[in-house]
């Protein structure tokens, strides 16, 4: 078992992992020597090893520090070799492309980078129990009316559904109208609780910020 202790080695930002060893040799996490994975925010990030303040000077607890040192060297040597190799095909293969295809590619790659720390940070979100978003009156009306819509594909229930939505008179709108404002009120209640326990948690970074939400829901306390 391996834990995150944190800390900084040599000015950079880095990870650090510590252990000893207990009775019959089986290593596990305690303060000393550390394994450690370290990057500059330019260069690929490194492994190695350090000590932290906390050293540990036992014979089997330093045997098992040296073993790793062959090890970690050979990973580290086999990666900066694939990182060389990886940049020079990635620079052969740009020479290949006009300026406006190059545009287009960063472009690209900056979308899908995008979209995947989205759909990491939606993960996220529900892992931690963040409430569903409120429905319109409209997807009220959807969730009622789906399955007995006519068609034989979701696409055209859908589309049946979307035509008799419009054909509705407003007092037939109503009813799904005030159904969405009571879904709306159960949002902002159940947010408020969920946030209260963020704080707790020490998760400010997951609050909702725009003044304009804090304006209208009254959440300043939330943001100091």
């Amino acid at each position: 078992m391996i834990t995150n202790t944190g800390g900084s080695h040599a000015g950079s930002s880095c990870d650090c992992w510590g252990f000893s060893v207990v009775s019959g040799g089986s290593p596990i996490l305690g303060p000393g020597h550390c394994l450690i994975r370290w990057s500059d925010g330019v260069s690929p990030e490194h492994v190695g090893r350090a000590e932290c303040a906390g050293k540990v000077r036992s014979g089997a607890v330093q045997r098992l520090w040296e073993s790793t040192a062959l090890p970690l060297q050979i990973y580290r040597d086999a990666y900066k070799a694939e990182w060389e190799v990886y940049k020079e095909k990635i620079s052969k293969f740009k020479e290949q492309l006009t300026p406006d295809e190059i545009t287009s590619l960063e472009k690209e790659i900056l979308d899908k980078r995008l979209k995947r720390k989205a759909v990491t940070k939606r993960k996220e979100l529900i892992q931690l129990g963040k409430p569903k978003r409120p429905r319109s009156a409209y997807n009220v009306y959807v969730a009622e009316r789906f399955q007995e819509a006519k068609g034989e594909s979701p696409q055209e229930k859908l589309k049946t559904v979307k035509e008799n939505w419009k054909n509705l008179s407003d007092s037939e709108k109503e009813l799904y109208i005030q159904h969405a404002k009571e879904d709306e009120i159960r949002y902002h209640n159940e947010m408020k609780s969920w946030e209260e326990h963020m704080i707790e948690i020490g998760r400010k970074d997951v609050l909702r910020r725009t003044i304009k939400q804090r304006q209208k829901y009254g959440a300043e306390e939330y943001y100091k």
